[in-house]
């Protein structure tokens, strides 16, 4: 969802790797969380290779006139829900200093055992769909 009542379209594709990419959201339905998580894959899927997920701003609350986009808490809190094998996290604002947060997501991907970092622009990620 992108606020409250417009529907955003994610994507989900790969036959070998399973990605999945939610951008422009401010939360994740429960049906759709469900599909892309790991403890959705009793469909036979697999858990996610990969979560490619909006981070647009670095703190905020519910209510605060810009809620139409996830703060970094938020998405770290969805990726321990869906459990990917690794987050690359897009769309951040300019509150973000690049090496700072990723220092801080290095200790959160070790304490959760999930990878995750802010990606860049020109990054490429090399994954066999």
């Amino acid at each position: 969802m992108h606020g409250e009542d417009y529907v955003c379209l994610g994507f989900l594709f790969g036959r070998k790797a399973r990605v999945a990419y939610l951008s422009d959201v401010s939360r994740i339905l429960p049906r759709t969380e469900h599909a892309i998580s790991k403890s959705g894959t009793a469909t036979g899927q697999g858990q996610l290779d990969l979560l490619i997920l909006e981070t647009n701003r670095l703190h905020g609350a519910a209510g605060d006139g810009r809620s139409c986009h996830l703060t970094l808490s938020q998405s770290l809190d969805a990726v321990k829900r869906i459990r990917p094998k690794r987050a690359l996290l897009i769309g951040m604002n300019h509150e973000f200093e690049h090496h700072r947060e990723n220092q801080l997501l290095a200790r959160w991907s070790c304490r959760e055992r999930i990878p995750v970092q802010l990606a860049h622009d020109g990054l490429r990620v090399f994954i066999d769909l």
